[in-house]
């Protein structure tokens, strides 16, 4: 957040007062924040905005991409965090941008459809072992391994 604050020229005044009140409102919140807050997509999304201001836009797109891939919120922010790049960097670098947080996103969404592997063999989601959410694109993280040849 100091990150952020710094781009966008605040004073060391300003600054301080909201790093106080950034700091103290999950005391406000009490035992709210522990289960209704979501304080990692959250931190993404902060992160990802310092990322922008901070000129790492595509790092910035990536920290929203994995927000977006774990909570579907941060989504919000980058209609404006996308206008911003095109705006200073450009269309190219907005759309390498876009892309960026895009292919996180599909690449988190894709190695979590696999049905993982408990130690007995079976699927933890009680499907048979290799057996994927969504075939079509999650058929090569998803296919079985087969140790001996007879097996498939």
């Amino acid at each position: 957040m100091s990150v952020a604050l710094r781009e966008l020229g605040a004073s060391a005044e300003r600054m301080a007062a909201a790093l106080g009140f950034f700091a103290l409102a999950p005391l406000a919140l009490g035992s709210v924040i522990l289960y209704r807050y979501d304080l990692w997509p959250t931190f993404l999304t902060v992160a990802g905005l310092a990322a922008v201001l901070a000129r790492r836009e595509r790092l910035g797109f990536a920290a929203l991409g994995l927000g977006i891939a774990a909570k579907a919120f941060p989504a919000v922010v980058i209609p404006p965090a996308l206008a911003y790049v095109w705006r200073t960097r450009g269309r190219r670098e907005a759309l390498l941008c876009l892309g960026a947080g895009a292919a996180v996103v599909a690449v988190v969404v894709v190695r979590s459809s696999c049905s993982r592997r408990t130690a007995s063999g079976t699927a933890s989601s009680g499907r048979r072992p290799g057996r994927c959410r969504s075939r079509a694109l999650a058929r090569r993280c998803c296919s079985p391994r087969t140790t001996s040849a007879g097996s498939g």
